[in-house]
């Protein structure tokens, strides 16, 4: 159920929406460097609030990909590296992108809050926009609180061809009844992340056989210089 994988430094931080990952163009798949790397802003209309979030469009693609970011009370944006990692691994997959900013934050309208509730309206309307701009099946992915979000929209519509959950909080883990999602899910955290402990997270998972968890050895939850090229290649394999 666990895969652990070796750190590998990063080369150094990356120019998000100017270039591709600046890991990827260090890597030894030369292919990866005659990709073109193009993002547009997006404006996404939320019906619940009849307000507009913000929003970063990666494509085309054969299928689609929406991530939700950190939680939005801890600096959680859709420009989080692990956020655009999950893009441009999907991305190099041939799957598009629809990153989004919670209400609040960035340039998307209305006030910054930690509810789930509001959360989930959030990914909802994301969700809308990305399915109606693709053709093909859905992966839900998202970082940390984003994580919980897309399992419980994973466990509430069924309709994704994968989970990918980057570093759930156990804390707020332990309230989802993931035997209610029907897809496979895919989960990613770091060796020495203790919001999400790999061994509680191991524990935590078992009783569930359709939940593959990966360890990336060293690397703490927030992802500070480490971890971003395995992540990558964990996604990669996930979705590809």
């Amino acid at each position: 159920m666990t895969c652990q994988i070796g750190p590998q430094l990063r080369p150094g931080p990356r120019q998000v929406k100017t270039a591709a990952p600046i890991a990827r163009r260090s890597c030894l798949d030369l292919r990866w460097r005659r990709m073109s790397w193009r993002e547009r802003a997006v404006a996404i209309w939320t019906s619940s609030t009849d307000r507009v979030l913000e929003g970063v469009w990666t494509g085309p693609g054969n299928g689609g990909v929406i991530i939700a970011p950190a939680h939005p009370l801890m600096g959680g944006t859709l420009d989080h590296p692990v956020c655009s990692e999950i893009a441009y691994a999907c991305y190099q997959e041939g799957i598009a992108g629809l990153r989004f900013n919670w209400r609040g934050v960035g340039a998307s309208q209305g006030s910054v809050t930690g509810d789930r509730a509001a959360a989930l309206e959030d990914f909802h309307a994301a969700l809308d926009h990305l399915r109606e701009s693709i053709d093909g099946e859905t992966v839900a992915a998202g970082y940390s609180f984003g994580a919980i979000i897309a399992l419980t929209a994973a466990m509430r519509y069924q309709q994704f061809r994968r989970v990918i959950a980057v570093s759930p909080p156990l804390a707020l883990l332990h309230s989802l009844d993931l035997s209610a999602v029907r897809s496979p899910i895919t989960v990613i955290c770091g060796g020495a992340d203790s919001y999400s402990p790999a061994a509680g997270l191991q524990e935590h998972l078992r009783r569930w056989p359709h939940i593959r968890l990966h360890v990336i050895a060293s690397v703490d939850h927030f992802y500070n210089e480490r971890g971003l090229v395995e992540l990558s290649a964990l996604v990669r394999a996930a979705v590809g």
